[in-house]
Order: structure tokens, then C-alpha cells, then sequence
């Protein structure tokens, strides 16, 4: 089993930032930690998973022409 990583506000604040080029305010900083949190702690856990058989899917997008 994967170990789950923990994402903190700071974390958050230097991603948005440094990443993204955004500065969050305190409000966004602790909605958002929580939530990546989760997220990071479900992609832990895809290694774990049997997924030699499934087919990644097909996606076309003709666009407008």
C-alpha cells in the first residue's frame, strides 16, 4: 500500500504562485488545501491498483470547424 503524502497550506500558497502565478487569499489557501489533500491522497493509491487490463479510453474532439 502507498504511503499517503499530506499537502499544507504552504504548500498550497508556493504552488499557486509559483506554479500557477496566482496568490490565494487565507480563505482560498484553506478551502483548496483540503481538497487537494484528498486528491493527493487518491493518486497514492493508483499504483496499488490492477490496472494491466484496462484500456485507457479513446478521446476525439473534432473541434468546431
Amino acid at each position: 500500500m502507498a504511503l499517503a503524502a499530506h499537502i499544507t497550506g504552504e504548500t498550497v500558497e508556493k504552488l499557486a504562485r509559483e506554479v500557477a502565478g496566482i496568490e490565494l487569499s487565507p480563505t482560498e489557501v484553506d478551502q483548496l488545501t483540503p481538497q487537494l489533500d484528498r486528491l493527493l491522497g487518491d493518486l497514492a493509491q493508483v499504483p496499488d491498483q490492477d490496472l494491466e487490463h484496462i484500456e485507457p479510453p479513446m478521446i476525439f474532439d473534432a473541434g468546431e470547424g
